[in-house]
């Protein structure tokens, strides 16, 4: 899909002018603006399945919306019934929707620290829970976090890798989430350590010197803590 996120101008900037259409049809009622669903079926196809990569969260808000067509239900539901719940997470998420209810699914999940440390720990140990349930796909874990293809984050400044949902981490068997301004949930399978970071970067440019996510910053010191602490019993 055609999706602009690479540049800091708000009139061509998808995801901002997605926000902007979401609230002035939230707050018209319907009569400006438009829902998540008509926002993304405008969006104007521009490439074939598996033959050119372009990040972008259109494609992440699509993956929701296939999940609530097979589930039956809305995205929140899915997300509480397949892992919230089955993870014991301590604490309820919150998640942004449009005036119809329905997930902006590439953003927006306002989580406790200590449980993005349970999903990443999740990932960690091939989709199982600390209780030993299984509630992932091994099969998949392996796949979404391995083979990864040369790939760029909107806010990144370097290439990266990317695979199913995940990106390159901070070693060479990582792996982490990254979230809009610099959230990130990092996974260094040699050392048993899974490590989350919320924050807000500011980012003065995505061509300069001083853009960027802080992603190597952190994946510096995610390595250095698992350099002193980290360890596989």
């Amino acid at each position: 899909m055609r999706w602009d996120e690479h540049t800091e101008k708000i009139n061509q900037n998808d995801q901002f002018l997605q926000w902007i259409d979401m609230a002035l049809d939230y707050y018209s009622n319907g009569s400006m603006g438009r829902t998540r669903n008509e926002y993304l079926r405008d969006m104007p196809r521009v490439g074939l399945q598996g033959k050119e990569f372009n990040y972008n969260s259109a494609n992440t808000q699509v993956l929701g919306w296939v999940l609530e067509s097979i589930y039956k239900r809305p995205l929140n539901k899915v997300l509480s019934m397949k892992l919230w719940k089955p993870l014991g997470m301590q604490a309820h998420a919150d998640l942004m929707t449009d005036r119809k209810g329905d997930v902006l699914g590439s953003m927006s999940l306002q989580a406790l620290p200590i449980d993005y440390v349970r999903f990443g720990e999740m990932m960690r140990n091939g989709g199982l829970a600390a209780n030993g349930r299984q509630i992932v796909s091994s099969n998949w874990v392996h796949q979404a976090t391995t083979g990864m293809l040369p790939a760029q984050d909107a806010g990144d400044l370097r290439p990266s890798a990317y695979g199913f949902q995940w990106w390159s981490g901070a070693t060479p068997k990582g792996f982490q989430a990254n979230g809009f301004q610099g959230q990130f949930t990092t996974v260094v399978p040699e050392q048993c350590v899974t490590a989350v970071r919320l924050a807000h970067t500011i980012q003065f440019s995505t061509s300069g010197e001083f853009g960027g996510q802080g992603d190597d910053e952190w994946k510096a010191v995610v390595r250095a803590v698992s350099r002193s602490i980290g360890g596989c019993a």
